[in-house]
């Protein structure tokens, strides 16, 4: 496999070579043909370990690179890369989806990897297959907020968690998130954007966790009067107390979200505690 990648990186080498002072979508073809290079190499290695014989991934096809660099866009490069060697069957699953804001130079990424084995089988909405509604405008409004903190969005394990009357509760999985405000980073995170209003506009809040805080019932968080968190398959409650008040629901999807008590501005009421207990429940 690793001949096959580096053949196809000295060919996609040419075509790619000078694109570092390129705008939003010169920088957005590049992470296109990066993913592409890779789907169609993996295609490759199946085959050969089958024992089908395959043409040899970007091999000899000089002509068809040099009409490639013609084109005025790297993004229409990675596609026409797609053709190259027949991997146009298994590339053509990547979910070319928005990612990041152009207008701040945002370009996270994407990455036609999977998940970690651990986070697939620890979340049934991730082995579910993508719904329509995973690929919807809220969705990929949700993933123009996603900045460069985050590195390779994982497209085709987008999920919608829930909704709200702002918009959709969106699951990121993502290959790195990086360190910011004294976080450390997270290799493999499962990034959580979840709408909400100020005074101006309807944002996103980010929480981002990994999978072993998922296992340890930690993969949670608050905003404003909300708990909401990701929950583990096997979980079948979740229990909620803050001070007097209590609360329990079942999980679903993986998600949970709740209102938590406040008084009429808005905001918490200052005799309760100032952060909620959440426990987990399994059977």
């Amino acid at each position: 496999m690793r001949g096959v990648r580096a053949r196809a990186e000295r060919a996609s080498g040419r075509v790619l070579e000078g694109m570092a002072g390129a705008d939003f979508r010169a920088r957005l073809g590049v992470s296109l043909t990066e993913a592409l290079i890779e789907l169609n190499a993996q295609r490759h290695e199946t085959a050969l370990s089958a024992g089908v014989a395959t043409a040899p991934a970007l091999r000899r096809r000089r002509p068809l690179l040099r009409y490639a660099v013609r084109f005025r866009r790297p993004i229409a490069v990675g596609v026409a890369l797609l053709t190259v060697g027949g991997a146009g069957a298994a590339a053509s699953s990547l979910w070319l989806s928005p990612a990041g804001n152009p207008l701040y130079g945002f370009n996270p990424g994407l990455t036609p990897t999977a998940p970690p084995a651990a986070q697939l089988a620890a979340m049934a909405v991730l082995r579910r297959a993508q719904a329509d509604g995973d690929r919807g405008p809220g969705v990929q409004a949700a993933l123009t907020d996603v900045n460069n903190f985050t590195t390779g969005i994982r497209s085709n394990y987008v999920r919608v968690l829930g909704t709200t009357s702002l918009g959709p509760v969106v699951l990121v999985p993502v290959q790195t998130r990086n360190a910011s405000a004294g976080q450390p980073a997270i290799q493999n995170a499962l990034c959580v954007y979840y709408p909400f209003s100020d005074s101006s506009s309807s944002i996103k809040n980010v929480d981002c966790w990994s999978t072993q805080q998922l296992l340890a019932g930690q993969a949670f968080s608050s905003l404003a009067s909300h708990e909401y968190g990701l929950v583990p398959d096997g979980v079948s409650t979740i229990s909620i107390a803050l001070g007097p008040w209590t609360r329990s629901l079942a999980a679903a999807g993986n998600f949970f979200d709740v209102q938590l008590p406040a008084t009429a501005g808005g905001g918490q009421t200052s005799s309760l505690p100032a952060a909620p207990t959440v426990t987990f429940s399994r059977g």
